[in-house]
Order: C-alpha cells, then sequence, then structure tokens
C-alpha cells in the first residue's frame, strides 16, 4: 500500500472520534456549570455532616460524663457510647466519599471532551507520528485488510465514534432543537461512561 493511501485511512479513523469545536466548547461548559452546582449542593450536604459529627461528638463527651458521675450504668454507657462511635465512624466515611467523589467526578470527562476536540487539530497538523501515537491510544485490534485500515476504538472514543456516525445520517434532517438534543444524549453518554468509571 502506498504510504499516502495509508495516511488517508489514518485520518479517516481518527475523523471519527474527532469533535468540533462548537460541541466539544458546549460539552466542557456544561461539565464545568453542572460540576459548580453540584459542588455548591455538596458544601451544603457537607456543612450538614460536619454539623451532625460535631453533635455526635458532644453527646459522646455527655455520655463519659455522665458515667463518670454515675448517672448511668456501665452498661448502659458501654452500648450509648457504642452507637454514638459508629454514626461518629458512618458520618467521617460521608465526608470521606465527598472529598472522593469531588476530585474524581467531573474532571476525567472535561479532559476527555477536550482530547476529543484536539483531535481535529491534529487532522489539521498533518503529523504523521503523531497521528499514529493517537491512533494506538484510542484504538486496538487494527487490522489492513484488502487496502483497508480498520480499528476497534476503546471506550469512551466508541461512543463517540457512534455519534459522529448517527450525527452524518441525520444531518440533513436536524434542526437546531434536535442538534442541542443529540449533543445532549452525547453529553449524557459520556458523563455516565466516567461516573461508572471513575478510576480511568
Amino acid at each position: 500500500m502506498r504510504e499516502e493511501t495509508i495516511a488517508e485511512q489514518v485520518d479517516r479513523e481518527i475523523t471519527k472520534v474527532a469533535l468540533e469545536a462548537a460541541l466539544a466548547d458546549w460539552m466542557v461548559s456544561e461539565l464545568e456549570n453542572t460540576r459548580e452546582e453540584t459542588a455548591r449542593a455538596e458544601q451544603a450536604a457537607i456543612e450538614k455532616t460536619k454539623e451532625e459529627l460535631a453533635q455526635c461528638e458532644k453527646k459522646i463527651d455527655i455520655l463519659l460524663d455522665m458515667r463518670l458521675s454515675e448517672q448511668i450504668g456501665e452498661q448502659e454507657y458501654v452500648s450509648k457510647k457504642h452507637d454514638l462511635l459508629n454514626r461518629k465512624a458512618e458520618l467521617k466515611g460521608k465526608l470521606e466519599a465527598f472529598a472522593d467523589n469531588r476530585r474524581n467526578r467531573f474532571e476525567p470527562a472535561i479532559a476527555f471532551v477536550k482530547e476529543a476536540k484536539d483531535a481535529t487539530i491534529l487532522l489539521a497538523e498533518g503529523n504523521p507520528e503523531k497521528k499514529r501515537d493517537f491512533l494506538k491510544k484510542i484504538g486496538s485490534n487494527f487490522q489492513l485488510a484488502e487496502k483497508r485500515l480498520s480499528v476497534e476504538f476503546k471506550n469512551p472514543w466508541k461512543i463517540v465514534a457512534e455519534f459522529n456516525s448517527a450525527q452524518v445520517q441525520h444531518t440533513a434532517a436536524c434542526g437546531e432543537n434536535r442538534k442541542i438534543s443529540s449533543w445532549r444524549c452525547l453529553l449524557t453518554d459520556v458523563r455516565t461512561f466516567f461516573d461508572e468509571n471513575q478510576a480511568i
């Protein structure tokens, strides 16, 4: 095969997962807005949990004072202390979960959308090595049969490839509302993927 032919087919595969700037910018903006709204809601929940934790610690102190002044017996003290310590551990776990969620929830999705946008720039640059490396990163199971390159896209790139394929089929019939609706579907799919695969 001629080198130009392979280069054209590499470009064709990258085009399948490239996001146009307007769509990518809209998605990033929506993700950032949602991140801010979620952060505000989570902050309120964190403050409430911290208040509950402070109350729990206060109850433990009061319980100890009651035991020391012999207002309650040993058995009652142990039982109530056990309940309060369990509640305290539960509240601390809740605070840790909030912290982990804040770190992991939106950043990978935003980075992914920006990378899909950068694929469009990569196509324009015309650097064959960068294109090859990018294709290796996003795909697997490369095959060259009958002078045609085929690639199996990894997730979440597969989501964008399916979206772009559907867009090509429906472009003619697509009004502005329909376009925004399809963009929202893509955004939902991307967010769902990263919510379910936070370690990626």
